[in-house]
């Protein structure tokens, strides 16, 4: 019993993805620069967002100026 669950997990293994390299669909367009990033993507009325980390990790904060 032992043997044939050795062999079956070593046929799962062989046809598993972990370890090997995945043909991507986009590469051809970001290797040839016709690729595009979220940076380069403008639409009317998008807003920009900022996240400011503080550099105290536990104080409080006491109040924000938005001016």
């Amino acid at each position: 019993m032992r043997e044939q669950s050795a062999l079956s997990w070593h046929r799962w293994m062989k046809k598993a993805q972990i370890g090997r390299s995945l043909r991507r669909l986009e590469d051809a367009r970001f290797l040839s620069g016709q690729g595009r990033y979220v940076d380069g993507i403008d639409l009317p009325g998008q807003l920009h967002g900022v996240v400011l980390r503080s550099p105290r990790g536990h104080a409080v904060i006491e109040g924000i100026d938005i001016a």
